[in-house]
């Protein structure tokens, strides 16, 4: 198995956190009452104020994976990324994808998945 190119592809990039983004919890209970606990409340659809939700880092990693021409790849990406792709290529329900983990000390490697297989739609994002 032999990999020819790297291609640095916008969409790998980590789960934008929009106005959230590097702050510290303390900081977002100060600075946006009540909104953490309704993330919390509901995880996948909730969308950070100018950031994503995991429903649409979905959208866009699916849009990712159904534009991909080859059959080995080797993905880097982050944390929520990474749980999502594996979410989608095994096909896992939106609570168990919120349930993986992502240990920092481990690759995760999928075999004898056919993205051909996979139903690719447009997606627009």
């Amino acid at each position: 198995m032999s990999y020819e190119s790297i291609i640095y592809d916008e969409n790998l990039k980590e789960h934008s956190f929009g106005d959230w983004e590097g702050l510290t919890a303390a900081e977002i209970k100060r600075w946006f009452p009540g909104e953490l606990e309704k993330r919390e409340h509901n995880k996948w659809d909730y969308v950070v104020p100018n950031g994503e939700s995991y429903a649409l880092i979905k959208k866009r990693l699916e849009g990712f994976l159904c534009s991909c021409n080859t059959e080995n790849m080797i993905l880097f990406t982050h944390e929520t990324a990474s749980k999502v792709i594996r979410g989608i290529l095994l096909n896992l329900s939106k609570e168990d994808i919120l349930s993986l983990d992502h240990k920092q000390n481990v690759i995760y490697k999928i075999e004898n998945f056919n993205l051909k297989n996979k139903k690719c739609n447009k997606i627009n994002i």
